[in-house]
C-alpha cells in the first residue's frame, strides 16, 4: 500500500483517492460514503471538516473531479466501518504513514516544515501541469495555488504556535475559568489580556507576552488565535487574584425549578462588558478567596 500523507500549514492528510486504492474500493463508492458520513456529522453540528476536506483534481481527460483530503481522524471513521483483512492492513498502514510523517515533522526545525508544505505544493501544481489541455478551471487551481505559495512564504511566521505557548482556551481550563455554558472561557483570557495591554489583537504579534496566528477555528472557517507565553499566564493569574470577584445575580421570582433568590448568573464586568460565568468558576474562585 503505497501512498504519501501531505502536510499543509501543519495539519496531515490523505488523498481519497489513495484510501480508495487502500481499501480496494471504487472511488466514487468510497466518495458517496464520505459524503454520507459528512451528512450525519453536519446534521448533528460536528465539524466534518476535522475529518473530511472537500478538494478537487484534474482527471486524465482534463476534467475537474472531486476528490476529499481524508485527516487522520477521517481514517479512522473508515477503519473503523471495516472488518477482516483489509480493515487490518488499512489500520495497519495509514496508522504507521501518519506517525512517520509525524515524527518527520518533530525532526524539522520550523522553517523546514515551511519547506516541506511549500515542496508538495509545488509537485501537486506539476501534477497539474503535466496534462496536455489546459481548461479553465485547471487556470483557476493554478492560480489559486501560487497565491498560496506567496502567502505561505510571505506570512509564515502568522501561521506557526511557538514552542512553550498555550492557546486561550488551555489558560481558561487551567485558570478554572469556565463560561455559562461550561466551556472554557478564552475570550475572557483575551479581554483580561487586553485590559493589561499585553494583546492588541494584531494578527502577527509575536513577543514575550502572545503569539498571535491563523488557525482553523472551531467551524473550519479562519481565524485569529492568540497564544499565551508563561509570562503573560502569570499576569493574568495576578489580575485575577487581586480582582476577581463575581457577582451573584438571583431570581427574582419563582421559575418553574428554580426559587426566588436562587443564583441565576455569574458576572464579571471588565472591558464595559459583562463576562458570564458558571457555578463551578464560582465556587473554586470564592474558595480562593476563603468565602466558601
Amino acid at each position: 500500500m503505497d501512498f504519501s500523507v501531505i502536510n499543509f500549514n501543519g495539519k496531515l492528510y490523505v488523498d481519497s483517492r489513495d484510501v480508495a486504492a487502500m481499501v480496494e474500493k471504487e472511488h466514487d463508492q468510497l466518495m458517496r460514503s464520505i459524503r454520507t458520513y459528512v451528512e450525519y456529522m453536519e446534521s448533528a453540528k460536528l465539524q466534518s471538516r476535522d475529518f473530511f476536506i472537500q478538494s478537487k483534481y484534474i482527471n486524465s481527460q482534463n476534467k475537474e473531479q472531486p476528490c476529499y483530503f481524508v485527516t487522520r481522524k477521517g481514517c479512522d471513521m473508515i477503519a473503523n466501518k471495516m472488518t477482516g483483512e483489509k480493515g487490518v492492513l488499512f489500520t495497519a498502514a495509514y496508522v504507521t504513514k501518519f506517525e512517520e510523517m509525524e515524527k518527520k515533522l518533530l525532526q524539522l526545525s520550523p522553517l523546514e516544515v515551511m519547506q516541506l508544505a511549500i515542496n508538495q505544493l509545488v509537485d501537486h501544481e506539476k501534477e497539474l501541469k503535466n496534462h496536455e489541455k489546459e481548461i479553465d478551471s485547471l487556470k483557476h487551481n493554478d492560480l489559486k495555488l501560487t497565491e498560496g505559495l506567496i502567502n505561505l512564504r510571505e506570512n509564515f511566521e502568522k501561521y506557526t504556535i511557538r514552542t512553550g505557548d498555550k492557546s486561550g482556551y488551555i489558560v481558561a481550563r487551567e485558570l478554572k475559568l469556565f463560561s455559562s455554558n461550561d466551556n472554557p472561557h478564552f475570550n475572557f483570557v483575551d479581554a483580561v489580556a487586553k485590559k493589561l495591554n499585553i494583546y492588541s489583537g494584531n494578527l502577527g504579534d509575536r513577543n514575550e507576552y502572545v503569539n498571535v496566528i491563523m488557525e482553523n477555528t472551531h467551524n473550519g472557517n479562519s481565524g485569529v488565535a492568540v497564544y499565551y507565553t508563561a509570562t503573560a499566564v502569570h499576569l493574568i493569574q495576578e489580575y485575577l487574584s487581586e480582582n476577581f470577584k463575581l457577582d451573584v445575580i438571583p431570581y427574582q421570582r419563582n421559575t418553574g425549578e428554580f426559587k426566588k433568590g436562587e443564583p441565576k448568573e455569574f458576572v464579571f464586568k471588565l472591558n464595559n462588558k459583562n463576562w458570564q460565568f458558571n457555578k463551578k468558576t464560582y465556587e473554586h474562585f470564592c474558595n480562593e478567596l476563603g468565602i466558601l
